[in-house]
């Protein structure tokens, strides 16, 4: 899978986890390292997924820590449509 480096645009929708509504809107402006596993879902680690929010945001990174277990290996899957690419891979040419 190729990664890429999106910026949060717009607020995420909520899947299973019932964020609370600040907290939502904090990963508008996050800057993280992406895959994109499906066309139109972004695929970030969890643990950097926090450190970016906790980039802007240390209350919302904090409320993410505290109330569930974060750790390497387990994704946050992002809408495109809250996300733009900011840094792509490019092509090999051969």
């Amino acid at each position: 899978m190729n990664q890429c480096l999106i910026k949060m645009t717009g607020i995420p929708n909520q899947a299973t986890v019932k964020e609370p509504e600040e907290v939502r809107r904090a990963w508008v402006g996050a800057v993280m390292r992406a895959e994109m596993p499906a066309p139109g879902v972004f695929q970030v680690d969890a643990v950097e997924g926090i450190d970016a929010l906790a980039a802007n945001s240390f209350e919302a990174a904090r409320w993410w820590r505290n109330t569930h277990i974060v750790e390497r290996g387990g994704v946050f899957a992002f809408s495109w449509l809250c996300c733009e690419i900011v840094d792509a891979p490019k092509p090999v040419m051969a």
